[in-house]
């Protein structure tokens, strides 16, 4: 009795189990039969009419010279903003100081001779006008002489001025401005002695740069109207071309090499290199136009300038932010955003034709295939833009007749020629 009850049991669980596997395949035999029923939902889209183009940023950039050789200290990183004065950085001379003092023993010599020239005792009397200006003219020269740094010069004019010291009384006043400047001379390469760091400070506020490409000088912001293509093609030959100078803490300088720029950033310009004229027929000098950048950022600005030759344009915007995001890009490319419509986004297979109306198949909420007319904005790619009518989803055809169009909750089959209009589902 027992073993009749155990095998009654496995009975039923084989049943139940042969259930479930019957269930399974139904549902997936049904699911692969009603595939071509699939539906999908519209989604929230917005179709531009874009001109890709090649643009040349033009910014105010004032780039900083070394005075010296020396290695570079950087004190403000790449890309930071700066106030006017801020130190940026600062150069440890190379100088060779046995040079600065063999300088100095020159000199003191020079005021040595010169000051003992001064001690003699010189006397000037009426029939010697003729030797007092030759001394005067002496003492000139040995003024220049210091200020030009031309110690032979010196030492000449001091002999012969003492080969006259026998006859004439000193002339005080040169001979105290001679040794005055020779001191100076001397305090001057005492101090460089002193002190090698050469400070370089902020003239202006902006954004620090130490990436200079050699066209700060070349894409200016003035005389706009003399940016045109052809210029600007050539240009943009070479700039992609040049190699640009990347400036590295410790970097050793030489002097009158470019060390860093500081870049105004609260205006810049865009020259727009335009190769159809119709693409640009509709923008004017002092009109907006909306820029999309690489990175997806859509920014507003105003038109300067249309220069127009040879069937080909430039156009150039001026911008008032953004610029931090790309100050180190010389030649972006960009797009120019003509016009801007939202929205329902559909795949194209969907739409059928009905007595010369667009329009899809949708399910019903109670199972029924409809017919819903649509108006196509426009398509990109496999997809298909249309207008998502008023408030209630009504749109307004060239007959003026109202129409109730899709929704965002409609059901679009995927494959309208597997359903018919009226169709009920189960």
């Amino acid at each position: 009795m027992t073993q009749e009850k155990s095998n009654t049991k496995n009975r039923i669980i084989l049943f139940i189990f042969i259930l479930v596997i019957i269930y399974f395949l139904y549902n997936l035999l049904n699911s692969s039969i009603g595939s071509k029923e699939k539906t999908v939902l519209p989604e929230i889209g917005t179709l531009y009419s874009k001109t890709n183009a090649q643009g040349i940023t033009i910014k105010d950039e004032t780039v900083y010279y070394a005075d010296s050789s020396g290695q570079l200290s950087i004190l403000i990183d790449e890309g930071e903003r700066v106030a006017f004065g801020e130190e940026i950085t600062s150069i440890n001379i190379n100088k060779d100081n046995s040079s600065i003092i063999n300088e100095i023993d020159i000199i003191d010599d020079k005021i040595e001779r010169l000051a003992s020239t001064g001690s003699k005792s010189l006397i000037i009397n009426d029939s010697n006008k003729g030797k007092e200006e030759s001394i005067k003219t002496i003492m000139n020269d040995l003024q220049t002489s210091i200020n030009d740094k031309k110690y032979d010069e010196i030492e000449y004019n001091i002999d012969y001025l003492k080969g006259l010291s026998n006859d004439y009384k000193e002339d005080a006043t040169l001979l105290d401005i001679s040794l005055s400047s020779l001191q100076l001379e001397r305090d001057k390469l005492i101090a460089q002695l002193d002190n090698k760091m050469q400070k370089y400070n902020a003239r202006e506020t902006g954004i620090v740069s130490y990436h200079i490409d050699g066209y700060e000088k070349i894409f200016i912001p003035k005389e706009f109207d003399n940016y045109t293509y052809e210029k600007l093609f050539i240009d943009e030959i070479n700039a992609k071309s040049i190699i640009k100078k990347e400036i590295d803490n410790n970097f050793l300088v030489s002097s009158g090499q470019a060390i860093f720029k500081i870049i105004d950033n609260f205006k810049w310009y865009l020259a727009i290199m335009i190769e159809d004229l119709e693409d640009i027929k509709e923008y004017e000098v002092g009109e907006s136009i909306l820029i999309e950048f690489e990175d997806g950022t859509e920014l507003e600005g105003k038109i300067i300038a249309v220069n127009i030759t040879n069937e080909k344009a430039v156009i150039v915007v001026k911008f008032g932010k953004y610029l931090h995001e790309i100050y180190n890009i010389r030649i972006p490319v960009v797009n120019i955003i003509n016009s801007r419509k939202e929205g329902l986004k559909i795949p194209s297979n969907v739409i059928i034709e009905k007595e010369g109306n667009k329009g899809v198949f949708i399910k019903d909420i109670s199972g029924i295939v409809l017919f819903k007319q649509i108006s196509i904005l426009g398509e990109e790619g496999e997809y298909t833009y249309i207008d998502k009518g008023n408030s209630n989803g009504y749109i307004n055809n060239d007959n003026g007749d109202f129409y109730k169009t899709i929704n965002l909750y409609d059901e679009l089959f995927l494959d309208p020629s597997s359903v018919t209009e009226g169709e009920i589902l189960k």
